[in-house]
């Protein structure tokens, strides 16, 4: 079985920004904004001090610190025929995909393009970046900071009105994506909450905020105009064209 992989200083800041928004949110939630199994949220969560006193960053540092075991970087150290034919492929200005592409193919050492990336920024090659990267930056760009985007405003679940949670009356949509396999392919699912009617609609050209709303659109034109009461989302950036959608039909909207 192969091992888990741990969660990165990004994704903990997305729960934090979860808990934060919603100390109550549920882990099925919080888990499809940072893309694990709700239980490694939950784990996560309970492991660092609880909801309301999750931190990303001591989250971070006690992962670091309880790191059973460090190992150095796979192309630092000694010479080895690994580190020569990638020092080689450098050398001769082929990328570090490539790279890892011919040692596959010639079937002995291997490794991987990020692996090549992290050695080549960290100084364990003979050959800097400039050198031998085709972007010449010295340095790798650091994470990026998540801008407030068009969302921002969106009400909260938990202010939705009571017909929508009771169920009472028809024409209030839940909106979800499903992702496909390495992100390939993606649907846009609505399911209004009191008939359980669905409709999908695919997103040929993936699911940026843009795409998104575009499906959006075509998915409630196929609703009539008195069952388009209400609609919810997640938390992810993807439903950033929210406003756009809600005034232009008119509903109201609300993130869980």
């Amino acid at each position: 079985m192969p091992a888990k992989k741990a969660l990165s200083r990004d994704q903990r800041d997305l729960i934090e920004d979860a808990l934060t928004e919603d100390p109550a949110v549920s882990w099925a939630a919080a888990a499809r904004r940072v893309g694990v199994h709700p239980t490694t949220v939950s784990r996560e969560v309970n492991l660092n001090r609880g909801r309301v006193k999750y931190s990303a960053e001591a989250a971070q540092r006690r992962a670091a610190t309880h790191r059973r075991r460090p190992r150095p970087r796979r192309l630092a150290g000694a010479a080895t025929d690994l580190r020569a034919a990638v020092t080689a492929g450098l050398v001769a200005k082929q990328s570090p995909a490539a790279i890892a592409a011919d040692l596959r193919a010639a079937g002995g050492a291997q490794v991987c393009a990020e692996t090549i990336y992290q050695a080549v920024y960290a100084g364990c090659l003979p050959v800097g970046p400039r050198e031998c990267l085709r972007t010449r930056r010295p340095r790798r760009r650091g994470r990026q900071v998540r801008h407030p985007h068009r969302r921002a405003g969106l009400p909260n679940i938990n202010a939705r009105p009571a017909a929508v949670n009771d169920r009472t009356e028809a024409g209030h949509f839940e909106l979800d994506l499903i992702i496909g396999k390495n992100n390939r392919s993606a649907l846009l699912c609505g399911i209004e909450r009191r008939t359980r009617y669905g409709a999908i609609v695919t997103l040929p050209e993936g699911y940026r905020a843009e795409s998104v709303l575009a499906a959006m659109v075509e998915l409630f034109d196929q609703i009539p105009p008195d069952l388009r009461r209400s609609v919810t989302f997640d938390q992810g950036s993807e439903w950033a064209d929210w406003a756009t959608l809600v005034e232009h039909y008119a509903m109201t909207g609300s993130a869980e």
